[in-house]
């Protein structure tokens, strides 16, 4: 008879998350220039949910891990369209690095 326990274990590498960290809350661009003039491309990013030019996100949760240019945020949001609000679609984005306001 074979008997065990089985437990789910967290890769020691990865942290999860409900909310985005506060280093995190702002807005982000490309370029200095895009986050000034408030381009449709900035990504506004609050406690919970972040804005793109696509719509609205819900943060479901968020895996945090370290890489070689720093933090990596993988993001997994339920996201409503701009254009269609009664379309929502699962999404995965990820955040590294960069520069924000």
């Amino acid at each position: 008879m074979l008997s065990g326990l089985f437990v789910q274990v967290a890769h020691a590498d990865e942290i999860r998350h409900a909310t985005f960290p506060n280093v995190m809350l702002g807005t982000w661009a490309e370029t200095a220039e895009q986050c000034a003039a408030k381009d449709k491309t900035n990504i506004v990013i609050a406690p919970a949910k972040y804005r793109d030019g696509g719509g609205d996100c819900a943060i479901r949760w968020i895996v945090e891990t370290a890489g070689s240019g720093g933090i990596n945020y993988a993001v997994h949001s339920l996201c409503t369209s701009a254009s269609l609000p009664e379309k929502t679609q699962l999404k995965r984005h990820s955040f590294s690095g960069g520069k924000h306001d």
